[in-house]
């Protein structure tokens, strides 16, 4: 009798020593792992960066080999443009290659691009023009 009184009685189960050490241990590896993830992120972000700026440079080539001449950087009128060309810049002639052709289509080219009926164009930014590692409100502007 007195053999089945000494019985133990084991417990399973965590201690709350074990717990505390295996949550802290958990804590540093991820402490650890976060800055590698945030590192890979933004290696991403300036890699799309980099793109854009290669797409921007490819849509000048080709706008200089379809026209013989390079994108005009003008944002007002001169004696020696034309309407077509008036108060345009970089961007708004590198649009239709910039896979934004729409908005380019809809421009009234006989009036300012910062007219009225222009206002359109001025809200349609390309993907192209918008680093992701600049944030949300960094775009290139040259309209």
């Amino acid at each position: 009798m007195r053999s089945a009184r000494r019985r133990r009685v084991t417990r399973t189960g965590f201690t709350v020593a074990e717990l505390l050490v295996s949550t802290g241990v958990i804590t540093i590896l991820i402490s650890l792992l976060l800055p590698a993830v945030q590192d890979a992120r933004e290696a991403a972000r300036r890699t799309a960066c980099q793109n854009n700026l290669k797409q921007i440079a490819l849509a000048g080539l080709n706008f200089e080999s379809a026209h013989a001449r390079l994108p005009g950087a003008y944002f007002g009128a001169h004696p020696n443009v034309t309407p077509d060309t008036a108060f345009r810049g970089v961007f708004v002639e590198l649009m239709p290659y910039l896979d934004a052709a729409g908005p380019y289509q809809s421009l009234d080219r006989t009036r300012p691009v910062f007219a009225d009926g222009n206002r359109d164009l001025l809200s349609a930014k390309p993907a192209v023009l918008k680093c992701p590692s600049a944030g949300p409100a960094a775009v290139l502007t040259g309209l």
